[in-house]
């Protein structure tokens, strides 16, 4: 049992590190809710993730298109909310989908 597991995690880090050797855990942790219950705002994201609303902003930033001194991941798109104006809501890009897919195949 315990092989399988290290091997899942292996894969895991296998599949992360094509994407960004550096690929941060923090991002993979936003990337999971994003996945589970698309559509929530930052703030909500930030509070579910118990990260600040800073920190979220820029992981959220940097998974749709805008890293710093690079392109993004295009992982997530960040749509204005029908229903309010001055809000933005995330959802998963078709890459991003895939991406999280292939982490949960892993186990």
């Amino acid at each position: 049992m315990l092989e399988k597991q290290i091997l899942g995690l292996q894969q895991v880090i296998e599949t992360c590190t094509k994407v960004d050797k550096c690929f941060p855990l923090q991002y993979i942790k936003c990337l999971l809710f994003i996945y589970e219950k698309g559509g929530m705002g930052i703030s909500e994201l930030a509070e579910v993730s118990e990260l600040g609303i800073s920190t979220t902003s820029r992981i959220v930033h940097s998974l749709a298109d805008r890293r710093q001194n690079n392109t993004g991941y295009h992982f997530v798109m960040i749509v204005n909310d029908q229903n309010n104006g001055r809000k933005r809501q995330i959802f998963l890009t078709p890459k991003g989908k895939v991406f999280v897919e292939n982490l949960l195949n892993c186990f």
